[in-house]
């Protein structure tokens, strides 16, 4: 399973945990542009080539249109997604499947890094998902 793969199969894992909490969102809605960001005013903070988004934005969920999740598998993806949409919402949450030993810290102030395992653990709902994450996590063979 491609990496990508696995995003989604992550993804659909939280949006199911969002569903059955009756926590209420919007599933990757397209949102205009609020404010125009250059690529090159934020190149310098981070040294990967990245995607200007000149029409719309699609986070994964928007919660209250003002707060917005995004899933990746490792943090040390988050950097690239924060860069994409954290100038665009008031709190952006972006929760990882795998921890990895590298600790990374947001670049901008309304944006937090978020292990699921926490966020499931905050929510008091751990260990009712446990068994599934360790399953999607098994696919990689990753712990």
């Amino acid at each position: 399973m491609t990496e990508q793969e696995l995003g989604r199969c992550f993804e659909h894992f939280v949006k199911t945990v969002l569903e059955n909490n009756s926590v209420q969102f919007e599933y990757e809605k397209k949102v205009k542009p609020k404010i125009h960001v250059f690529p090159n005013q934020i190149r310098g903070l981070i040294k990967t080539s990245l995607r200007h988004r000149k029409k719309f934005y699609e986070p994964d969920f928007i919660i209250d249109n003002s707060i917005w999740i995004e899933c990746t598998t490792k943090i040390s993806n988050a950097p690239k997604k924060e860069l994409l949409y954290a100038h665009q919402c008031s709190k952006l949450i972006i929760l990882y499947l795998y921890s990895e030993n590298t600790l990374i810290e947001p670049y901008f102030a309304n944006t937090s890094y978020v292990f699921i395992d926490d966020y499931l653990r905050d929510m008091n709902i751990l260990s009712k998902y446990h068994n599934e994450l360790e399953k999607l996590r098994s696919i990689t063979n990753e712990k």
